[in-house]
C-alpha cells in the first residue's frame, strides 16, 4: 500500500508531485446567521404589550408619573416616545400648577412689584401648590425638555383651559435694547388678551440679556427680583434645577431653559451643594474676555453665592480683584466694567443681608 503523502510547510515537492489545492469552504449565510441571533437577544414583547393599545399605555405613563416607563421595553420606548405624547405628559405633569397660579400674579400691588393673589402662608403649603415636584423635576431633565416644547405645550394649555380666565404679562426688565428675532409678537392662542408664550418670553429673555450689551455698568442695573421671592408661579416650589443647566457650559437653548426656569420660580433644592453653582460661576467666567453675565445674574437670582461659604466668596472676588489691573486700558473700558459688575453680584447679598 502506498503511503498518503504528507504536505510539509517549507519543504519542497517533487518535480512530478501535482500542487494539491484543498477546495474552498462553503460559504455560510452570515447575514441570516447574525440576523438569527438578533432576534434571539432581542427580548420578546409581553402579550399584554402587544394588545394594549397607545391611549391605555399613556394614561398607564401619566398617572403612573414614572418617566423610566418607556424605558422598560423596546416596545413601550417606541410607542411612548411620540412628540403628541410627550407634550401631553408634560402637560399631565406642569398643568395642575398652571391651574392653580394661572392669572393669579398681577400689577395690582405696590408700584414697581407685583401682586400674588392668595392666602398667608401660600409659599410654604406644597400640598396645595399644585403638580408633583418629583415628576416636573424628571421631565426637565430629559433631552427632549427644550424650550420650545415647554412654550408649545403653554400655549396648549391656554386653549385648553385658560381661554376665560384673567391674564397679566409681567415685563421686569423693560424692552430689549435689540429688536428680537421673533417674528410672531402679535400672534395670540385664539384669545385676543393673551399672546403666544414666545412672545412674552423672548421679550423678556432679551431684556434679561441687555446686561451684556452695554457699555458702561458704573451705576448697575436694577435688580427688581431682590424685593419679591416669585414675580411667575409656573413650576412647584420643590421643582428641582437640572445640574447640568447650573454647571454649564451653556448654549443658547440650555441658557434659556435655565433662565425659564428662574423665571418660572424654580429654586435651588436643599442637595444641591455651594459647589453646584461654584463649578457654574467657574465656568461662566472661563472665557476671561467674554464672562457669561446672564448666568451669573441668574445665580445671583438663585441666592447661589450666598450658600457659598465666607472664605470661598472672598478666594473669587480676590481672583477678580487680581486681574482688574490689566483689564484697565482704553481698549477694554468695557471688559473692566463687566468684572466690576460681577464683583457687585458677589458682594451685593452679603451687604443687603448684613444690612
Amino acid at each position: 500500500m502506498e503511503l498518503t503523502r504528507i504536505k510539509v510547510r517549507g519543504k519542497k515537492r517533487d518535480r512530478n508531485e501535482q500542487l494539491v489545492v484543498p477546495s474552498p469552504p462553503k460559504p455560510l449565510n452570515r447575514d441570516r446567521h447574525q440576523r438569527k441571533q438578533a432576534m434571539a437577544r432581542r427580548p420578546q414583547a409581553s402579550n399584554i404589550e402587544k394588545s394594549m393599545p397607545l391611549e391605555v399605555l399613556e394614561r398607564i405613563f401619566w398617572f403612573s408619573e414614572n418617566v423610566n416607563l418607556p424605558r422598560a421595553s423596546p416596545r413601550l420606548g417606541r410607542l411612548l416616545s411620540g412628540a403628541s405624547t410627550l407634550r401631553e405628559t408634560f402637560l399631565a405633569a406642569f398643568g395642575p400648577t398652571w391651574d392653580v397660579w394661572f392669572g393669579c400674579i398681577d400689577w395690582q400691588g405696590p408700584p414697581g412689584v407685583p401682586k400674588i393673589h392668595s392666602y398667608v402662608g401660600w409659599d410654604q403649603d406644597a400640598d396645595r401648590f399644585g403638580g408633583n415636584p418629583a415628576f416636573q423635576t424628571d421631565l426637565l431633565a430629559c433631552s427632549w425638555t427644550t424650550v420650545d416644547m415647554i412654550l408649545d405645550c403653554w400655549d396648549l394649555w391656554v386653549r385648553r383651559h385658560a381661554r376665560h380666565r384673567p391674564f397679566e404679562h409681567l415685563s421686569l426688565w423693560g424692552k430689549p435694547i435689540e429688536p428680537i428675532s421673533y417674528t410672531g409678537s402679535g400672534v395670540t392662542v385664539g384669545i385676543s388678551h393673551i399672546k403666544e408664550a414666545r412672545c412674552y418670553f423672548y421679550h423678556d429673555y432679551h431684556a434679561f440679556r441687555n446686561v451684556e450689551k452695554q457699555n458702561d455698568y458704573a451705576g448697575g442695573l436694577p435688580f427688581r427680583l431682590d424685593n419679591f421671592a416669585r414675580s411667575w408661579v409656573q413650576v412647584h416650589r420643590f421643582t428641582e434645577i437640572p445640574e447640568d443647566l447650573l454647571t454649564g457650559p451653556w448654549d443658547e437653548g440650555s441658557l434659556q431653559k435655565l433662565f425659564w426656569l428662574v423665571q418660572a420660580g424654580a429654586r435651588l433644592s436643599a442637595h444641591q451643594t455651594w459647589e453646584v453653582t461654584l463649578e457654574g460661576f467657574h465656568n461662566a467666567i472661563s472665557d476671561k474676555y467674554a464672562p457669561n453675565l446672564t448666568v451669573l445674574r441668574l445665580l445671583r437670582f438663585l441666592d447661589a453665592f450666598m450658600k457659598w461659604p465666607k472664605h470661598v466668596r472672598l478666594e473669587e472676588f480676590h481672583k477678580l480683584d487680581a486681574i482688574m489691573p490689566s483689564l484697565k486700558t482704553n481698549d477694554n473700558t468695557a471688559l473692566h466694567a463687566k468684572y466690576t459688575y460681577i464683583e457687585h453680584l458677589l458682594i451685593r447679598g452679603v451687604l443687603l443681608r448684613s444690612s
